[in-house]
């Protein structure tokens, strides 16, 4: 079977619950070595991911990287950047 776009985002949903890191990056690189494109989906899940593993900043890239694609963020992706920085007591970051 070869990997797709869904497949590929359930694999980062569940990194995400595991705010495993690596393996989200590994995932990503592997769907772009497919010639897969990242689609919102996949984007607010890395977010996700950095977010669950309180690295903020790596979050914010994400939401970054997702600016720059064809991919506005939305709530759902401001929301989960926005909670990371309430949790880890940086509320200037979350404003």
């Amino acid at each position: 079977l070869d990997p797709n776009i869904y497949s590929l985002n359930s694999l980062l949903a569940a990194c995400a619950e595991a705010a495993d890191i690596p393996s989200a990056h590994r995932w990503f690189a592997r769907m772009s070595q497919a010639g897969l494109i990242a689609d919102a989906v996949t984007y607010r899940t890395m977010v996700s991911v950095c977010a669950r593993a309180g690295n903020v900043q790596l979050a914010e890239e994400w939401l970054s990287k997702m600016r720059s694609s064809s991919h506005p963020p939305d709530v759902v992706s401001c929301s989960t950047l926005i909670s990371a920085c309430a949790s880890s007591g940086d509320a200037v970051a979350a404003e």
